[in-house]
């Protein structure tokens, strides 16, 4: 009976195919290797493509934040002239009726 060889492999196995078997071991670690790094790299980039979104998302949010605080602003202003408006025709009608009783 054949015993196994020190380096792992089957009793009986030449070193010819021995040494094709690691050649082919090793290509297919190599390739599994790249894979693994094409993987990293496109989840990297997805990644990265969806915190530029975010970004993105983010701005055009801070963009309307500010828009609608400068349209508040303005609505406010425009409150406060009409009030005073308002306020200016109130006197000017309290003015006149105080003259008409004065006659």
């Amino acid at each position: 009976e054949l015993e196994p060889a020190a380096d792992g492999r089957d009793a009986g196995v030449s070193d010819e195919v021995w040494a094709e078997l690691q050649e082919a071991k090793a290509r297919v670690e190599e390739e599994e290797a790249q894979l693994r790094q094409q993987m990293l790299e496109a989840q990297l980039a997805e990644e990265q493509g969806a915190l530029e979104l975010e970004r993105e998302w983010q701005a055009e949010l801070e963009r309307l934040r500010q828009e609608f605080a400068v349209e508040e602003e303005r609505q406010q202003a425009e409150r406060r002239a009409w009030e005073a408006h308002q306020a200016k025709l109130e006197l000017e009608r309290l003015e006149q009726e105080r003259r008409r009783k004065e006659e």
